[in-house]
């Protein structure tokens, strides 16, 4: 599923895991491709299996979820 099917309007910016420390509390969730091992008060999400195939659609479900958590919170 995609922001659109969930109703959620999304606004995505990319960024290095170098401006993650010094970003993140700009944005709602940080999605990332790689392992990011520092401490971020924002929620962080791993999305590699969207670059694999392996686990897309139970990583689309669980961002999907978050990301409704996240709206309702608003």
């Amino acid at each position: 599923m995609t922001c659109e099917e969930y109703g959620i309007e999304a606004d995505i910016r990319n960024c290095t895991l170098l401006e993650i420390p010094t970003t993140h509390e700009e944005f709602d969730i940080v999605l990332t491709a790689n392992r990011y091992q520092g401490q971020i008060s924002t929620p962080l999400m791993n999305v590699f299996s969207f670059i694999t195939g392996i686990g897309e659609e139970e990583t689309r479900r669980k961002l999907g979820e978050r990301l409704k958590e996240l709206s309702q919170n608003l």
